[in-house]
């Protein structure tokens, strides 16, 4: 049974209780009053239930676990972005009136280590369409093939162009910010993404395309576990705060990438075996407004920096 201790105000508190993956869950108001949490037990801020004190100490506070989520306010771009740069900074889950916008049981699940980081946590019961690509030029294939997935899940409009984006900006990342040389040194994130790129049969990048009844999700797996978390969050964090979010065609960076899912997905999760692969997996909601999903939460997993 998870252990879950929870610091902010009331009304978040209630559903942080409705949720089952929570498990027992201790309240206190201010963050002294941490002192005997264990490094292995869940923690969850309510940022916007803090005190005016507790919120300036974040930049420079250390938790006493690194097992830690954020609940912010969505869409505040600058909040976000701060609480990103803050020690142990990978989990930010965003609420709207006292209420998370979406289910954070797989997080909650994944930290705990009740269940494996997969596609299957994050979007139980999936219907699912892989695609191998080992050149660039498939990329139009792939999104023809994500946008029919798209259309028989029934997503269109504003949620089919979102998901369109996650996957060429997913797709691209793993094509020209993942592969790197004997020496380390990246092979392809300096080029144009219009310039063609040949990973070859021994490392191509797997993409797959997944839906349940309510869920929309493109999981992209590189086969190098190149991505460096705090120099990705770093660019993620910059970004956030000078709003750039426009699709790219240029020399772009991993960074870049990620940025522009999270703008357009309901949940974004990263999970990093450094050396080995990096999968990132965007989420959207087909049975809610999207204006209320964008930009909600963000999840990066690297198991042995933690």
């Amino acid at each position: 049974m998870t252990s879950t201790h929870y610091v902010g105000g009331p009304q978040l508190l209630e559903h942080v209780r409705e949720c089952d993956a929570f498990g027992s869950v201790t309240a206190a108001k201010h963050l002294h009053e941490l002192e005997g949490v264990g490094p292995h037990e869940l923690l969850v801020l309510d940022v916007d239930g803090l005190s005016s004190d507790d919120r300036s100490r974040l930049a420079a506070w250390t938790p006493p676990t690194r097992r830690v989520i954020f609940a912010a306010p969505k869409l505040e771009r600058t909040l976000f972005a701060s609480l990103l740069r803050t020690p142990h900074g990978r989990h930010v889950a965003a609420t709207h009136e006292g209420r998370f916008v979406t289910d954070p049981a797989a997080t909650v699940e994944i930290l705990s280590g009740r269940r494996p980081w997969s596609l299957e946590s994050y979007i139980p019961g999936a219907r699912v369409h892989v695609e191998t690509v080992h050149r660039s030029k498939q990329r139009k294939h792939v999104r023809e093939a994500a946008q029919e997935f798209a259309t028989n899940a029934g997503a269109g409009g504003r949620i089919g162009s979102a998901y369109l984006t996650a996957v060429d900006e997913l797709v691209t990342n793993g094509l020209y910010d993942a592969p790197v040389g004997d020496d380390g040194e990246h092979l392809f994130m300096r080029l144009s993404r219009d310039v063609p790129v040949d990973l070859g049969n021994t490392a191509p990048v797997t993409v797959e395309l997944a839906r349940n009844e309510n869920l929309l999700g493109v999981c992209v797996t590189d086969r190098y576990g190149s991505l460096r978390p705090e120099i990705a969050l770093e660019f993620v964090a910059t970004g956030l705060e000078q709003d750039r979010a426009k699709p790219h065609d240029k020399e772009g960076g991993a960074g870049l990438g990620l940025l522009l899912t999270l703008n357009c997905a309901s949940h974004l999760s990263i999970h990093v075996e450094p050396g080995e692969r990096t999968s990132a997996l965007a989420l959207l909601h087909l049975r809610r407004p999207y204006r209320t999903l964008a930009a909600s939460s963000l999840d990066l997993f690297c198991p042995s920096s933690t």
